[in-house]
């Protein structure tokens, strides 16, 4: 019985380690948005996908930028909030 208590205090220490490791990156990550590609799976050279954060009104904000093509304006759409915010 002994043995068996000890195993599992090993593993549920082990898994306890595992998972806050997991929280820890996941945590320090940077987010990222993956690029627009064509129908062959090539990147569009013209595109943009960029994830950025901005300082609003003393807030920070991630702003999703996705697009075909670089030279076509913004439509920035703002959810009015509070909750659900929509990316």
């Amino acid at each position: 019985m002994k043995k068996f208590l000890e195993i599992t205090l090993v593993v549920a220490t082990s898994t306890a380690i595992g998972l806050l490791s997991l929280v820890a990156y996941m945590s320090l990550a940077r987010p990222t948005t993956p690029a627009i590609k064509d129908e062959n799976d090539r990147v569009i050279p013209e595109s943009i996908a960029s994830l950025e954060t901005a300082s609003l009104g003393g807030w920070q904000q991630s702003i999703l930028i996705r697009g075909r093509d670089t030279t076509r304006p913004v439509l920035l759409f703002v959810h009015g909030g509070p909750g659900m915010p929509m990316m």
